[in-house]
């Protein structure tokens, strides 16, 4: 089961992640055994994911759950507003597309350095801030599900 996820999860290390946590926790949930049909499922689900998820659909989602147009998301603004629903836009971004920083620093008009830091100020929120774990949950089970 491990040798078939790694061998069909082959874009990046989060996807493989992704793979690994998606089995453990089907398993846990549905009570069924962890064997190579569950598995086949998961990678089912996360292929035909990461092709519906863009860098667009995340723009949309984040500005239609933060009231924000998806102007004012690329602007050069540095507003309070404006900025936590553009780092957990370009968080999504990272987490859920295969796209390089520069393509998402480039979508939301910044440099990749900034977008790294985007990311990073996220995951530092994730550890310390409920409300920001409860948003990204939330983002994350939109994008998961496919209802975005």
């Amino acid at each position: 089961m491990i040798n078939y996820l790694a061998s069909e999860l082959v874009d990046d290390v989060r996807q493989l992640e992704s793979g690994l946590n998606g089995v453990a926790a089907k398993s846990a949930l549905l009570g069924m055994p962890i064997d190579l049909a569950l598995a086949e499922s998961v990678v089912r689900h996360i292929v035909s994911q990461r092709k519906k998820i863009t860098l667009e659909v995340i723009k949309t989602l984040v500005c239609k759950y933060y009231s924000v147009s998806p102007v004012d998301l690329i602007s050069r603004s540095r507003k309070q507003t404006l900025v936590r629903p553009r780092q957990m836009a370009i968080y999504l971004s990272r987490r859920f597309t295969d796209s390089p920083l520069q393509a998402i620093g480039k979508t939301f008009n910044r440099y990749h350095a900034t977008a790294l830091h985007s990311i990073h100020c996220i995951e530092k929120g994730l550890k310390s801030d409920s409300t920001i774990r409860q948003q990204v949950e939330f983002f994350s089970q939109k994008l998961e599900s496919g209802k975005f």
